[in-house]
């Protein structure tokens, strides 16, 4: 970790601290250990202006769902409640917080040198730590589960100006490319390990893919209306790896008409506990 943001650490010196940048388009991929699974965190480009002026900006894969969030003056992340309109606190890199919208965490403690300490509501489960660096946001969160501890660490990530890492050589690879007018292709890989291994799914579902307009709403879902079998199987991944693509149609009838601005695919396998194991996504613009 210490070499891959090395540059941007440097960056980091020259501008003031930020523990959560929110530009749009902002992005974090992370891989889990143990497991290798991958994850990511995105600012969507749309913001969302409200009447006296704030602008907040749709958080995606933070939190236990998608988030208006703006960061004050203050540097802290907050989020709009819809039903007072009003600002409440997501993550207060400073004192004590109600850790809202985390599964079984009741309340986040700061530390020095931007890392978090959580207080778990359950036994088996909920955030221990979180490890955030100005200016490129959480590097690190470990939590608990019934297995033991899981950390997940940034190997790549798109803040502002600044991209570092990326999918070239990662474990979960996801692409997507226009197959004619009215559709895309969406190709997802599950890249070999030093070694042959099992991932495990437990039903008959293999993959699901979806599509999120500029706001981050999804406007489209592979496994919407259909039926898996509720089997659990494995899948040895060796030297080929796993490939699996999936046409996405854009002659939809949506509610509202198709927004301009860049639209994320993101697909998943639905391994492991979790039944998001190994995720990825990419953006394009229509």
């Amino acid at each position: 970790m210490r070499t891959l943001f090395s540059f941007l650490l440097g960056a980091a010196l020259l501008c003031g601290a930020d523990f959560f940048p929110l530009q749009p388009g902002n992005e974090w991929t992370y891989r889990s250990e143990p497991g290798g699974a991958t994850t990511t965190i995105r600012v969507a480009t749309t913001p969302l202006v409200a009447a006296d002026g704030r602008v907040f900006h749709r958080l995606i894969g933070y939190a236990a769902e998608p988030l208006w969030v703006r960061v004050r003056g203050d540097g802290n992340l907050y989020y709009f409640d819809e039903e007072s309109t009003r600002d409440r606190m997501l993550t207060d890199f400073a004192d004590e917080f109600n850790a809202e919208f985390r599964h079984c965490t009741s309340m986040g403690k700061p530390e020095k040198g931007g890392v978090i300490a959580y207080t778990s509501s359950c036994a088996d489960a909920g955030l221990d730590r979180e490890v955030y660096q100005a200016n490129i946001g959480l590097v690190e969160r470990t939590e608990q589960t019934i297995a033991g501890p899981k950390t997940m660490k940034l190997v790549a990530a798109k803040v502002g100006q600044w991209t570092l890492g990326g999918q070239d050589g990662s474990l979960f690879q996801v692409q997507v490319a226009r197959k004619d007018a009215t559709t895309l292709t969406v190709t997802m890989r599950l890249n070999a390990g030093p070694a042959p291994f099992k991932v495990m799914f437990p039903t008959g579902q293999t993959y699901d893919v979806v599509l999120r307009d500029p706001d981050g709403d999804v406007v489209w879902r592979w496994s919407e209306g259909q039926a898996f079998i509720q089997v659990v199987r494995e899948e040895e991944v060796t030297e080929a790896g796993l490939r699996y693509a999936v046409d996405v149609p854009l002659a939809l009838q949506l509610p509202r008409p198709w927004k301009d601005g860049v639209y994320t695919v993101e697909a998943w396998l639905t391994a492991g506990p979790s039944g998001r194991e190994f995720a990825g996504s990419a953006r394009l613009t229509l």
